[in-house]
């Protein structure tokens, strides 16, 4: 665990080119660091304890607030300098893992589309030329 907060392990900054790339190594990175669970859509929602609670269950709640914002922290130190300050403002590391996938599957389906338009107007293009 200790090679990954190593100044000499570098994993790619993240800039929507290599998201697939980029959302592997974090999500191990994260897996290594016992953060990536924070990510998980079914986890249960954990309403901070009251006065009455046992111990554990404030150790726990304490746990899971820390690994929230370790796995916030990762999730942004390996984002490019502009996508920092973009999503620096998200509090939790979820809405930050699921605003990346969104954007990133936005992209995908504009470069599909571009990809058709494209092919459209060149086969126009050769009907109109023949």
């Amino acid at each position: 665990m200790s090679s990954f907060l190593s100044p000499n392990v570098q994993l790619d900054r993240f800039n929507y080119t290599n998201f697939n790339r980029w959302k592997g190594k974090s999500f191990f990175l994260l897996a290594v660091l016992n953060v990536a669970y924070v990510l998980d859509l079914k986890l249960e929602s954990f309403l901070e304890p009251k006065d009455d609670d046992s111990g554990t269950v404030k150790a726990a709640w304490k746990k899971r607030e820390e690994n929230m914002v370790i796995c916030r922290g990762h999730i942004l130190n390996i984002l490019s300098d502009r996508l920092y300050d973009l999503y620096n403002p998200i509090e939790s590391p979820i809405e930050i893992w699921n605003a990346l996938e969104y954007k990133n599957k936005a992209k995908k389906e504009e470069t599909k589309s571009n990809a058709k338009a494209h092919y459209r107007l060149a086969n126009a293009l050769k009907y109109f030329t023949n």
